[in-house]
């Protein structure tokens, strides 16, 4: 019975009133109690119990209580709507199961740290990506961190995460950055990026989000872009060649001159200034000609400068004529600014080469005055220097190719102009300086005919033509074309152009290729190939007299090979880069190809070469063999070229005593009779690029000492000098190494034994599209008693191998460089294809590309091995052998 009920209640409904009755009957309009009602079973022993319940698709929460109604026992129901409140709370779960995946899959970590009043820091949470991250198992994470959030920090990194945390906290930053070194599970450390922020204050209280991101590849990436920025602009400075005026580099980004070696003495930096717009405006105001400047300053000012960057121009080049402040006469130069991206900053670096090409402008501008001209000689005249150089031509009875322009034309007039014809003051006024500078400025150029006697006593006539080149520097051309004979000029004229254009096209290059410093180092292997392949020519019969000369030639290859690896690989003057590659070396042996290769040479030149050796009690020891060889031929070879002919150079091998009885230590002589060496070079003999003006003409890089010097210091070695002009010099280097046991030794193989191979019932694809490469695999292969089938590019390769057969094809060689399709796609390809073999087939790569990063670029491609060309035989065998499956089945046809 219902004694009182008030109504349900909603947003925007009236207060409902029931009268009194049964609460099924009142309420529901049922005849029976309702299913879940406690009050008619023994629930109702449980009054103060809440029921959930739904009805009419709401859900109810329903909470008994028993009182006294007025003298009658009654029950107090009270029932709430929790509709809307299930449904927050659902949706609220729903969130944080988000959040939860959400944090579990986030890439690095995260974590929640809790900032108190006594100044502790320490995380609340720890996401399973941050223990990932650090290789652990987020028990092991816990552990370690849960004292303090600074406990795997990098000792070096401690003080700063925490001041910067702390200010973070303090200034309730929303974001903020950190990056800094964590320690991982295996004790390593990893760089990680942190981001930060505040996201709660509750009293003395601080909490704040961290999200960790592992930056140790972006490191690595950063630091090897730093270091190639670095050795950019290091090289910039010290391969400038001889004709460069002005070398720097500046910020355009952010306006500034970095640096500026100014070799015109003009100061240009103090004038100009630092601000990098300044110092290239006052660099435009050089050029004398305004339409040049304003294109100069349409090129390489900084907004232009920074439009380039953008489009993807990385050179901005210009040619133009300057007049420097303190230089009497101005210069043709070309204004070359390689564009490069700053690391870390991302600001844009303007590297700047301001280079002399006056005298390729003059001649190129002679040149063009000759396409159409008959000449038996042409002059270049400098008249403000009285200074001339004959370009092409000359006369036979005065020899002199260059010298003084005034002294000159008095020999001309005096040696061979005929004298009865009267001409000697008319041509001495013709050829005047005076004369000539203000006829050219009014005409241009002007002719005239005078005669002379040839070496041979025959008179000839001559047409003289001058021609202003450049009066701002005083430089004229004079050609002289011999008018005797129309059809002999033309012809001379002809050759004489071929020969000036030769002799430019030289001497544009010279001192300008870093790689032709390198001449002597490989000219000295050459010499002995060279050599050895003569005489292996002319004694073919003589097997014994064969077989020495090709193991030579073959020992001189190989350090060739070597050099030109160097050379390609590093940098020979940074030699701390220079990592020694340790082997087992045989004393013998190692003064055996020394020998081979310098022997040859010693006999070509005259000179009576010495080896001396003393008792070996240690032979055999570990060491870089290719360096050894390297500082010891350097120093031959100096001896060599400064030792004149008929006299002696000895090499001199002596084993000292050693402190660790484990250690051998071995002193290298080398002392000839040579020039010698002044005081004056003795003392900076080992710095790049030194050499005596007295051997000038010597060829030579100039660094082989520096390199030298740098190689033993690398070794631990002592390098000392004696020497003496005229008596000749003494280099003595000492090199200690770790001694190996005789019976470790094996005997030298001298010969490559080609026949040993048996490849007999293996079938290849060969992919080569050099006709000669194709053709010595192809050889090699039928020696072994292979089959190949050829193709030439990539995508034949493909193609052919999808169609073949399975086991059709034992094995791929391919080549990298190819039309079409380069090796690496067709390897890729290959291994994409469903044929049975494309996963398991070996690949092996034959390149000329012989960088790591080569070696690298074909394991990633999907090949098996990386076999570099030229190729060796042995390596080449022994690589493919360990890959190819035991053959049981008959040869291929």
């Amino acid at each position: 019975m219902i004694f009182y009920a008030n109504g349900l209640k909603r947003k925007g409904e009236t207060e409902k009133t029931f009268p009194s009755g049964k609460c099924y009957a009142v309420l529901h309009g049922k005849t029976s109690p309702c299913e879940f009602c406690s009050l008619h079973s023994s629930d109702s022993a449980q009054p103060e119990d809440t029921t959930i319940y739904e009805l009419h698709g709401r859900t109810y929460a329903t909470r008994t209580r028993e009182t006294d109604w007025n003298g009658t026992p009654a029950y107090i129901k009270y029932v709430r709507d929790i509709t809307e409140e299930l449904e927050a709370r659902k949706a609220k779960t729903r969130l944080e199961q988000y959040f939860q995946t959400a944090v579990k899959y986030l890439p690095g970590g995260m974590a929640v740290i809790r900032h108190d009043a006594d100044g502790s820091i320490k995380p609340e949470y720890l996401s399973e990506g941050f223990s990932e991250m650090l290789d652990m198992s987020p028990e092991d994470a816990w552990a370690m961190y849960q004292e303090s959030a600074f406990a795997g920090v990098h000792p070096d990194d401690q003080a700063f995460v925490q001041e910067n945390l702390e200010r973070c906290i303090s200034e309730k930053r929303e974001k903020y950055e950190l990056e800094y070194r964590l320690q991982k599970g295996d004790g390593k450390y990893i760089w990680v990026k942190t981001k930060v922020s505040v996201i709660q204050g509750n009293g003395d209280c601080v909490r704040v989000y961290a999200n960790y991101h592992d930056v140790t590849a972006e490191k690595k990436v950063k630091e090897q872009l730093r270091q190639q920025y670095q050795e950019q602009i290091y090289q910039h400075y010290q391969l400038a060649g001889p004709d460069a005026l002005i070398l720097g580099h500046c910020n355009i980004t952010k306006n500034q001159i970095l640096e500026i070696v100014d070799h015109t003495d003009s100061d240009l930096l103090s004038i100009f200034g630092s601000e990098r717009e300044n110092f290239f405006t006052g660099l435009g105001t050089l050029i004398t000609d305004p339409a040049e400047r304003e294109l100069f300053y349409s090129k390489y000012l900084n907004e232009p400068s920074r439009r380039a960057y953008a489009a993807g121009d990385r050179e901005v080049v210009m040619p133009c004529f300057i007049a420097l402040p303190k230089q009497r006469a101005g210069k043709y130069v070309q204004f070359n600014v390689r564009l490069v991206e700053t690391p870390d900053t991302g600001d844009i670096t303007g590297i700047l080469t301001v280079t002399d090409i006056t005298k390729k402008a003059i001649r190129d501008k002679i040149f063009l005055m000759l396409s159409s001209t008959k000449h038996d000689l042409v002059a270049d005249v400098d008249l403000l220097a009285d200074q001339y150089e004959i370009v092409s031509g000359g006369d036979d009875n005065i020899p002199e190719k260059s010298g003084c322009y005034s002294e000159r034309i008095r020999k001309v007039v005096k040696e061979t102009l005929v004298k009865d014809r009267g001409e000697d003051g008319y041509v001495e006024n013709m050829l005047d300086p005076t004369m000539m500078l203000e006829r050219l400025k009014v005409q241009g150029s002007y002719s005239f005919i005078y005669s002379l006697h040839n070496a041979a006593g025959e008179i000839r006539t001559k047409k003289m033509t001058i021609s202003a080149i450049d009066l701002r520097l005083g430089r004229v051309c004079i050609i002289r074309a011999d008018v005797t004979d129309v059809l002999n000029a033309e012809r001379k004229a002809k050759e004489e152009l071929e020969r000036a254009l030769r002799e430019a096209e030289n001497a544009s290059k010279v001192k300008s290729d870093f790689l032709s410093s390198m001449s002597h180092d490989i000219r000295t292997p050459m010499n002995a190939i060279v050599g050895m392949t003569t005489l292996a020519l002319a004694n073919l019969d003589n097997t014994d007299k064969l077989e020495d000369y090709l193991y030579k030639i073959s020992v001189s290859s190989q350090h060739l090979l070597s050099l030109i690896n160097d050379i390609l690989d590093m940098s020979q003057i940074e030699q701390s880069k220079i990592h020694l590659n340790l082997q087992a070396i045989r004393i013998e042996e190692l003064l055996g190809n020394i020998s081979s290769i310098m022997t040859t040479q010693a006999e070509s030149m005259g000179l009576c070469f010495n080896i001396e050796t003393g008792v070996f009690r240690h032979s055999r020891f570990t060491g870089d063999a290719l360096r050894i060889k390297q500082i010891l031929i350097n120093l031959l070879s100096n001896a060599f070229k400064f030792t004149l002919e008929g006299g002696t150079v000895t090499f001199r091998i002596e084993e000292l005593g050693a402190e660790n009885g484990e250690r051998v230590r071995y002193r290298f002589t080398v002392q000839d009779t040579g020039i010698g060496i002044s005081d004056k070079l003795l003392s900076r003999l080992f710095e790049p690029f030194n050499r005596s003006e007295k051997v000038s003409k010597v060829e030579g890089t100039g660094l082989g000492l520096s390199i030298t010097k740098g190689l033993v210091d690398l070794m631990g070695g002592t390098i000392q000098v004696e020497s003496k002009q005229g008596q000749g010099t003494k280099f003595e280097v000492e090199l200690e190494f770790d001694a190996l046991l005789e019976q470790e030794q094996q005997p030298r193989n001298v010969h490559v034994e080609v026949e040993s191979g048996d490849l007999s019932g293996y079938h290849f694809l060969l992919v080569e599209d050099n006709e000669i490469n194709s053709e010595i695999l192809g050889e090699l292969l039928q020696m072994w008693g292979a089959t190949f089938t050829l193709v030439c590019n990539g995508l034949q390769a493909v193609n052919e191998f999808n169609q073949s057969e399975p086991e059709t094809y034992d094995a791929i060689f391919m080549d990298i460089q190819m039309p079409v399709m380069n090796g690496y796609e067709a390897t890729r390809e290959i291994r994409k294809l469903a044929h049975p073999d494309a996963a398991s087939i070996p690949i092996f790569a034959m390149t000329a590309n012989a960088f790591a990063q080569d070696v690298r670029n074909a394991l990633e491609a999907g090949m098996n091995a990386h076999i570099s060309k030229p190729v060796e035989m042995d390596l080449l065998y022994s690589t493919v052998s360990k890959y190819l499956k035991k053959k049981t089945d008959p040869p291929h046809d």
